[in-house]
């Protein structure tokens, strides 16, 4: 149970195994935000940033995001399936249940009005608990205080 799903940069065999938030539009936000923080696509650091980013979003819970070995997740996840990326774009996705297969979005331009509107929830979201705050710590509360991560 969950909204499972995997993402793989194709160029390393490391990837982020999402149990909740693994739907398009997270993955979206994540790799947006990313973007915004870390800056161009550079191989390696799109996985190491985006990590992160995930950990930040989910506070660092330890029971929503596992980070390993791509062939031993679970990329036939019966949810979202596994989203190959390349820089912060979704090339392909790979084992989507939903009924749309290989046909869903694969940028925030293709969603539907809905999926928009819940890609921009979450990314302002995901935004809020990546901002650095007078303390160097991550997390909404340090929003006020107006620095992002990628700007320390």
């Amino acid at each position: 149970m969950g909204n499972r799903g995997v993402i793989k940069f194709d160029d390393i065999p490391t990837g982020i195994y999402l149990h909740w938030n693994g739907s398009i539009e997270s993955v979206l936000a994540f790799l947006e935000a990313t973007r915004q923080r870390i800056g161009p696509a550079r191989q390696g650091a799109n996985l190491i940033g985006t990590i992160q980013t995930v950990a930040n979003y989910f506070e660092y819970d330890g029971l929503s995001l596992y980070v390993g070995p791509v062939a031993e997740m679970d990329q036939d996840n019966h949810d979202n399936g596994t989203f190959i990326v390349r820089g912060y774009e979704i090339v392909r996705r790979d084992f989507n249940v939903w009924p749309h297969g290989s046909c869903t979005p694969k940028t925030a331009d293709e969603l539907s009005k809905t999926q928009r509107a819940y890609y921009e929830a979450v990314l302002s979201e995901v935004l809020k608990k990546n901002t650095l705050g007078e303390g160097g710590e991550y997390g909404a509360n340090s929003v006020e205080h107006g620095r992002t991560a990628a700007a320390s």
